[in-house]
């Protein structure tokens, strides 16, 4: 039973007082002690192993060790988070954007991002140098590596896949592959790369993407399409992370194998390089910014980032953070994979995402799944 003044117990009050008062007018009405409510912050996130992680590996401990509640707003694409996070500026709903750099630079630029505060934020300051932003607006949560993800189960014998990028040309692939579009920036990056450009120089990257493209189902936006593509076996491979690989060998249970041409034109010093991204998270400008410094220094902790990038089979950013298990192997780079480790320059390629958007539509989009 409550052991608050119900109101029964507050009018029984107020007659006594009146009684005891000889009826005279004036009494007071004993009001129940107001209840504060949980405080919380909403942080964006995808789907899948990337929620899971999320919350099981951060927003549970955080809510925890703080008694701060952690809610999640699913995005089918950063890109397209950021434009609502723009658009509500004056009133934001979020207070946590986890994005891919891109549109977190888009989101900076348009004022909605705020400084991040090391003095309040000691694991910040822990943090590998490589992740973290030269002006300190946001800051890399963890580093994902992309390549080739292929159904080595659907793909028959005697096209078995042979090291080369060449290998994805192949006409007897036709219909059998699926890309992001550059939105995403690693699969053009690369594709740039295989014809002997970088993210400087991108116009290879349409040349190899219009060769590839009869060879493509389709060109997918979200993790979710492609998800549902290569685990159905829709498609026999796919351009995508290892975290989406990982998480949808953990969820299906469906054969798949990262591959990593190793006959790729070396790009910056790196011969056959190996794209490398990375999440980024910052925070929104609003009324809940403390809460905002509170929950990324959390996801920063040696602690978070094991259990959070265990989830993602994704590299860490904190050095104090110990060994991954042994079964992510297949997904994290080591040896001389790291060695061939590339982190392209992701704000050059953002700032001329409009016109290769543009170009791409013109250009490629129109050719997949067509023959030559």
């Amino acid at each position: 039973m409550s052991k608050g003044i119900t109101k029964l117990q507050g009018i029984l009050v107020v007659v006594i007082l009146i009684v005891a008062m000889g009826g005279a007018a004036g009494y007071y009405y004993l009001q129940p002690p107001a209840t504060t409510a949980k405080p919380y912050i909403t942080v964006t996130t995808w789907g899948k192993n990337y929620l899971d992680s999320l919350r099981d590996g951060v927003g549970i401990p955080f809510e925890q060790k703080y008694g701060i509640e952690v809610r999640y707003e699913i995005q089918g694409s950063s890109s397209e988070m950021a434009a609502k996070l723009i658009a509500e500026k004056a009133t934001p709903t979020v207070d946590v954007f986890l994005a891919g750099e891109g549109p977190m630079i888009n989101a900076a630029q348009a004022g909605i991002i705020a400084p991040l505060d090391p003095s309040v934020m000691p694991n910040l300051n822990d943090t590998a140098d490589f992740a973290k932003n030269k002006f300190n607006m946001y800051v890399t949560v963890y580093v994902l590596t992309s390549g080739w993800a292929l159904r080595t189960d659907l793909i028959p014998k005697d096209m078995a896949y042979d090291g080369s990028w060449r290998w994805f040309l192949d006409p007897r692939l036709k219909g059998k592959l699926a890309v992001h579009d550059p939105k995403w920036h690693e699969f053009f990056v690369w594709g740039s790369a295989v014809y002997g450009g970088d993210e400087y120089n991108y116009e290879p990257g349409f040349k190899f993407a219009k060769d590839l493209a009869p060879n493509l189902k389709f060109i997918f936006d979200t993790d979710a399409e492609i998800y549902s593509a290569l685990s159905s076996g829709e498609v026999w491979g796919a351009y995508i992370t290892t975290s989406v690989a990982y998480g949808m060998v953990k969820d299906t249970g469906v054969q798949i194998e990262m591959v990593y041409p190793e006959d790729v034109p070396t790009v910056h010093g790196i011969k056959s390089p190996i794209t490398l991204g990375g999440d980024v998270i910052g925070a929104i400008k609003g009324p809940k910014l403390d809460l905002a410094y509170k929950f990324i220094d959390y996801i920063l902790s040696p602690e978070a980032q094991y259990e959070y990038t265990s989830g993602l089979a994704a590299g860490p950013v904190n050095p104090h953070t110990k060994t991954l298990p042994s079964d992510l192997a297949p997904y994290v780079l080591s040896g001389d994979q790291l060695a061939r480790g590339w982190k392209y320059d992701v704000q050059y390629i953002s700032s001329n995402m409009d016109r290769i958007l543009e170009r791409w539509q013109a250009e490629v989009a129109p050719l997949v799944g067509k023959s030559v």
